[in-house]
């Protein structure tokens, strides 16, 4: 019933689906669902995708309530700004493209999806994303390079509880636009700068002292 792509993942599907209904055996999971009638759910229904992200947020929002109250102690938010690329087979997905991923040393067939998780102690959870488009596949007037739609995120968000926030940012996303932008959130900035990055004064970063 899979594809050999999607089969690797059965597995964890299985363990998810006894977990939920506390069941011991994959016998237990034996019911009356259908195939087709999962993937009719999941492709051909209209999810009410506001109303999901909405929801989501607000369970997350409870959660770190809660921790930060059982930590009982001065606490800040980690906002982390970073991207990843995941390979896709399908032809006809929207927004797809073709981008280097780190994780296969290669150029892969997929989306690229620009991200922001909500960090705080150990518990990580994604916030919010964007999907990075390669400029040839859209108008010149709506593409948006990646550091851009970091921005859009860093604008948008809104702390899930009070507190003070540190972005994360590796060195693509430690540039003047996303900084800006995390400065005027009143965010505090983290991030590591490439040795030949250029600096206000000229230099380039290799050249400023420790």
């Amino acid at each position: 019933h899979f594809p050999s792509y999607v089969f690797k993942h059965v597995l964890s599907m299985l363990v998810g689906l006894m977990l939920l209904r506390e069941a011991k055996t994959l016998t237990a999971l034996q019911g009356q669902e259908s195939l087709p009638t999962l993937s009719r759910t999941l492709n051909v229904y209209q999810w009410p995708v506001e109303e999901l992200i909405a929801t989501r947020r607000s369970v997350i929002q409870r959660a770190l309530a809660k921790r930060r109250k059982r930590r009982g102690r001065p606490h800040f938010l980690s906002l982390i700004l970073d991207d990843t690329v995941v390979p896709k087979r399908g032809k006809k997905l929207p927004q797809l493209g073709f981008h280097f991923s780190p994780s296969e040393d290669r150029g892969v067939h997929g989306w690229d999806w620009v991200f922001a998780a909500v960090r705080m102690g150990s518990w990580v959870v994604p916030w919010d994303w964007r999907c990075y488009v390669n400029e040839r596949f859209v108008e010149e007037e709506d593409f948006q390079k990646r550091t851009e739609l970091a921005c859009e995120l860093l604008r948008s968000f809104a702390p899930p509880v009070p507190g003070r926030v540190i972005v994360l940012v590796d060195s693509v996303y430690c540039c003047t636009e996303v900084i800006r932008a995390a400065h005027q959130r009143g965010f505090t900035v983290v991030g590591l700068l490439k040795r030949n990055r250029l600096l206000d004064d000229g230099r380039r970063a290799w050249d400023a002292s420790e």
